[in-house]
């Protein structure tokens, strides 16, 4: 058993001295062929278990060997067919995820010079010549080692920044291959290929793993390069998806198996991306019920705490939570409270929105009843507003996904979704005396009130221990005892941890300033206001431009 391995050592000690010290070309040419072998896998090459030891214990050392020696004299002996097909070669045809870290360790540690240019050469053809590919269907097939999580977090890194870790070292001499434009369509084309690989595996009843890549995903658009990859990946996987379904699973464990992190990033993006509310369904299914994290950035964050989206977005994200039965109740749920909180508002532009949000709700969600009437002016807002209920385009819903008339009437309530309301607190947006069919409704007078009996839970709440956890309950917390015991703690959260503060300041800041007693807080306004003092303190100039672009 010991003899395979020894014999591999062997040989691969032999041809690291005999590059290093010989000048024969014919010495050097065939110390090459002999690495190379143990990489090709032919009827003469070294058994399959010599290959396997070569790959995994000597491999990285020879290309160490290699890039060390980039300007060595004997490399200036090979012709140029020989230079790719026998040094070339060796970097070309072997694992990977190996060969891209010690090239780019090479790129950061070798000076300028013609070494340097045959780094670079070699990484670049392993980019066009589909090894990134390569590297990343390798890490879809099967679970992966349990002794390589720190190299899997190296290779996400380096996979990620190549573009900046090359530009850092490069500057001006960068090559248009390794720039952001050229980079990321092609890795969002290698990441489509392995997603294909992996949907003909799962026909072939072959297990895969797609958590590398949603991690990749996931780093790419937090460090702000969704754009481009979303780009390439949307129009792929929403033709693809539309009539083959083991494309849609793939597509969903794809984006359910992204980190909370990194979510935000990757919904964020996708939304702004797709065309249309039915592709939206198709590729995230309903990872909205199975993650908490893509649950508050799609029905609070991306609703209500961001301001830079356009109406076809809100269209498409609004159309994907009434699309589907089990996704409907988050979508009546959070309408809902922010009815509410609207119409709770004293000032008369929040206060008109909440009118219209009511009369639209009552029509859809009790189409048989009495409807919820008031009076206000149609301006450029409203009819704005009033305009999602309409249908998106031709052009950016395709007519096949489209569910028959599900644009013109409402669906029915279904009790889960009268469970979740009851949950949530909130009362439904429907008139006190239901069966009274004269009556007009000119006001909201007649609106039901809070549920006031759970008055006295506030000390069951717990208080939040970070920063992030007071945001969200500030947010989306329906529960009077959470919110309060949130807002009591927030000024000393802020304090305790300034730089985890930095990082949500802005929203909270915003979350805050339209903040609104809802439940009756004793000290509210004191309360808001030393938070606000506080958030100032510790991130002036983003909480003052935050506040400037409020107002």
């Amino acid at each position: 058993m010991d003899s395979e391995p020894l014999a591999v050592r062997i040989a691969v000690r032999q041809c690291i001295n005999t590059l290093s010290t010989s000048q024969d070309p014919t010495e050097v040419t065939d110390a090459l062929r002999t690495a190379g072998r143990y990489l090709s896998g032919t009827e003469d090459d070294p058994p399959a278990c010599q290959r396997e030891e070569f790959a995994r214990v000597h491999y990285t050392r020879l290309l160490q060997f290699l890039t060390n020696n980039l300007n060595a004299h004997w490399l200036e002996l090979l012709t140029p067919e020989q230079h790719m097909d026998l040094w070339g070669s060796l970097f070309l045809n072997g694992p990977p995820d190996q060969v891209l870290l010690v090239l780019l360790d090479c790129v950061n540690s070798c000076s300028l010079s013609s070494g340097l240019e045959r780094g670079l050469d070699v990484l670049e053809c392993f980019l066009q010549r589909g090894r990134l590919n390569a590297l990343l269907w390798a890490t879809c097939q099967g679970p992966p080692p349990a002794n390589s999580p720190q190299l899997r977090d190296a290779l996400l890194s380096r996979l990620v920044a190549l573009p900046d870790l090359l530009a850092n070292r490069l500057q001006q001499h960068t090559r248009p291959a390794f720039q952001p434009l050229h980079y990321y369509p092609l890795l969002a084309r290698e990441l489509s290929v392995a997603l294909e690989k992996t949907c003909q595996a799962l026909r072939d009843g072959v297990d895969c793993s797609l958590c590398f890549l949603a991690q990749l995903l996931g780093k790419a658009c937090v460090q702000g390069h969704g754009e481009e990859m979303f780009g390439v990946l949307v129009p792929r996987l929403s033709a693809l998806t539309q009539s083959d379904f083991v494309w849609k699973r793939v597509c969903w464990r794809l984006f359910e198996s992204v980190p909370d992190r990194w979510m935000e990033g990757v919904v964020s993006g996708l939304v702004q991306t797709v065309d249309g509310s039915a592709a939206l369904s198709r590729l995230l299914g309903n990872v909205v019920l199975k993650n908490k994290k893509a649950q508050f950035v799609i029905t609070n964050k991306l609703l209500f705490l961001q301001y830079k989206y356009k109406t076809p977005m809100l269209q498409s994200l609004l159309g994907y939570l009434a699309q589907d039965s089990e996704r409907r109740p988050l979508l009546i749920q959070c309408m809902l409270s922010g009815m509410q909180c609207h119409l709770d508002s004293s000032v008369p532009r929040v206060h008109r929105l909440g009118m219209v949000v009511g009369e639209s709700l009552s029509a859809r969600l009790d189409p048989g009843g009495t409807r919820l009437q008031f009076q206000y002016e149609l301006d450029t807002e409203t009819k704005e507003l009033l305009s999602l209920l309409s249908p998106l385009p031709a052009y950016q819903e395709p007519p096949e996904t489209l569910p028959p008339d599900s644009r013109t009437e409402p669906p029915p309530k279904s009790p889960s979704s009268e469970r979740e309301e009851g949950k949530a607190g909130v009362p439904a947006a429907r008139p006190l005396k239901q069966h009274s069919s004269d009556s007009e409704l000119d006001s909201d007078d007649e609106l039901t009130p809070y549920d006031m009996t759970r008055d006295g839970e506030l000390g069951e709440a717990l208080a939040p221990q970070y920063i992030r956890d007071c945001l969200e309950a500030l947010t989306s917390s329906e529960d009077p005892g959470k919110v309060e015991v949130s807002l009591r703690a927030a000024e000393g959260l802020i304090q305790k941890n300034p730089a985890a503060t930095r990082e949500v300041s802005v929203e909270l800041v915003k979350v805050l300033l339209h903040l609104e007693d809802r439940f009756n807080t004793q000290g509210f306004l004191r309360l808001r206001q030393r938070a606000m003092v506080s958030l100032t303190v510790t991130d002036t100039l983003a909480v003052r431009s935050s506040l400037l672009n409020s107002h």
